[in-house]
């Protein structure tokens, strides 16, 4: 007894605390505290002591991970996909029934999660359940209009990675016409024939990509580049990649789904000069590990042509010239026919096949065996077969397995030719006499400017004054003809081309600093308000850029009216007169302006 004794109390000491302290000590002063206090339910005190100290001591660490935020909204966008929503209105507090899902069809998704979990590919089934219940979701929200909708594969990138749907919809997205002379593009059909979405984590929303074009295929073909996994981002690659990822990612899917989507021989037929397959409804299925053989499946797309199209565009030629037109290679091209065998598709550059063959056993013996082919072109592409049901799956990079070769660079600007200088003793002859160059060029501004004056005085004889067509004639003449050179007479326009009839209006220019010319303009007639203003907007928009039209307040323009008078007596005199935004100044002293 004694010697349990000794080993227990061993034990309650050497059981150590973080703190230091150990069992024996928390025990001791715990009981020390009940028999000094005595304090009434020591009990309920000490069970209280136990369960403070065990709230203040720090939490274990878990075994999972603390997601982040991004990571919990996903878990949490993922986790809605399972169950019906339940939503409520938050006036009423009714719990409103969701509506009822649109009619579509749709390839049984978890069977095909079941066929590559068998050949030891693919996403999963858990993964292949999930992807099944977003499907759902996205044809089944009647704005997209989904008719069909296919899980087409995974496409992972640098940040981000894409769960892509292949659909069709009621109406499709509109395809621009190409420019005259180029290829023309495929509108519904070809390329185009599906239409599809994206979305960066099963049960997030989901992106429509855009349109391919032509020009877009030929040019992703000559770039090779990961993606990152946001839509907007730039593919900064050489040569130049028309667009932004979602564009880049659109012709990486349509490559690889022309090149891989394949279907066992026999359950598609297709017509006479026709690219649209049909299923067979006589097809009796794929035995056992049949389907790991490549010669049994053929391609269910058409082939992508190097025009970047599926259906090969050729020119006409003109008339009388079909012996002697010449077609460019791309015109030329003979792809492989509809439902053509994997047994024709070229080797690769390592004279590898481009198919190898998968089955879910090695034993030959056993019975029920799935049977597909994986292709070594595009790494990540699979199909994969059981009796009637065959599916086709990608999960890859979106990349190729081929030599890649970047072009050149453009060739660089040729330099200048220093050997073609010519060294020469004799000097170029002299320009002309400045005189002669300013004397015709006056001649040819007296002559404008004369014309001008002749225009000006004509208008004011008839009484309605200078119409705004004649505002340049009015620039004309008080810059001298050029707009660079201000009056002879210091500044100032006489009075005597306007004579004919004084009260039309006043214009005057005064020399400012700097070189800068103002213009004063005002009218003392009986005329519309527009009328002014058009011809002012007309005198600003003629007038040189070294000069600034002064534009008067209304109170101004009357105080410059009412001293037009004065002005026109200060020039008879022989005055210098002169007007100041709205005042006269006659010989340097300032004429006080009537009451207006």
């Amino acid at each position: 007894m004694s010697l349990q004794y000794s080993e227990a109390l061993a034990r309650l000491q050497n059981c150590k605390s973080k703190e230091g302290g150990s069992v024996f000590d928390s025990l001791t002063k715990v009981l020390a505290k009940a028999l000094e206090g005595k304090p009434e339910g020591a009990v309920d005190l000490l069970e209280t002591s136990l369960l403070s100290k065990q709230a203040d001591a720090a939490p274990a660490p878990g075994l999972v991970p603390i997601q982040s935020a991004a990571d919990a909204a996903r878990g949490v966008a993922t986790a809605g996909l399972f169950g019906n929503q339940v939503t409520t209105d938050p006036e009423t507090g009714v719990t409103v029934e969701p509506e009822a899902p649109a009619d579509f069809e749709s390839d049984d998704v978890v069977a095909d999660g079941y066929l590559f979990h068998a050949l030891g590919v693919g996403l999963g089934r858990a993964e292949m359940y999930s992807a099944m219940l977003a499907a759902k979701k996205l044809a089944g929200d009647g704005a997209r209009g989904v008719s069909t909708v296919r899980f087409f594969g995974k496409f992972f990138g640098t940040q981000a990675c894409y769960y892509v749907y292949e659909c069709t919809v009621s109406e499709p997205p509109e395809v621009p016409e190409a420019p005259e002379g180029e290829v023309p593009n495929e509108a519904g059909t070809g390329t185009n024939n599906y239409v599809y979405y994206v979305c960066n984590y099963l049960g997030g929303p989901f992106t429509m990509l855009p349109v391919v074009l032509p020009a877009h295929i030929k040019a992703a073909r000559s770039i090779r580049k990961f993606l990152t996994g946001k839509l907007d981002s730039p593919v900064s690659t050489y040569p130049v990649f028309p667009g932004t990822e979602a564009l880049f990612l659109r012709c990486q899917i349509t490559r690889i789904a022309c090149s891989t989507v394949c279907c066992p021989v026999g359950s598609m037929t297709v017509e006479e000069d026709s690219v649209v397959v049909e299923k067979n409804l006589e097809w009796e299925g794929v035995r056992d590990r049949e389907g790991g053989v490549p010669a049994v499946w053929a391609h269910r797309y058409p082939h992508l042509k190097a025009q970047g199209r599926c259906e090969l565009d050729k020119r006409e030629a003109p008339d009388g010239e079909e012996d002697t037109f010449v077609w460019t290679a791309d015109e030329l091209e003979v792809g492989p026919a509809s439902l053509a065998t994997l047994e024709v598709d070229a080797m690769l550059a390592n004279g590898a096949p481009s198919w190898s063959g998968l089955s879910s056993s090695i034993n030959s013996g056993v019975r029920h065996q799935v049977g597909g082919v994986r292709s070594n072109l595009w790494p990540g592409a699979y199909c994969a077969a059981k009796g009637k049901h065959f599916t086709n799956l990608y999960v890859g990079w979106g990349l190729k397995h081929a030599p890649y070769a970047p072009p050149p660079p453009p060739p660089l600007a040729p330099c200048f030719d220093v050997a073609s200088l010519v060294e020469q003793n004799e000097l170029p002859p002299p320009p002309p006499p400045p005189e002669a160059a300013e004397a015709d060029e006056r001649m040819d501004e007296e002559e404008a400017t004369a014309a001008a004056a002749e225009r000006i005085a004509a208008a004011a004889e008839d009484g309605t004054g200078l119409p705004v067509r004649l505002a340049t004639d009015v620039v004309r003449f008080l810059y001298g003809g050029t707009g660079r050179r201000e009056p002879a007479d210091g500044g100032v326009v006489s009075a005597s081309l306007l004579n004919a009839k004084p009260a039309v209006g006043g214009i005057g220019v005064e020399p400012r600093g700097g070189g800068v010319l103002r213009v004063l303009f005002t009218v003392a007639f009986d005329a519309v308000a527009d009328t002014v203003v058009r011809w002012r907007r007309e005198l600003r928009r003629c007038v040189d850029s070294t000069a600034v039209l002064d534009v008067l307040s209304d109170r101004e323009e009357a105080q410059h009216q009412a001293l037009w008078p004065a002005f026109l007596a200060a020039k008879v005199a022989g005055k210098r007169a002169q007007f100041h935004r709205a005042r006269l100044v006659v010989d340097g002293e300032r004429v006080p302006a009537p009451a207006c």
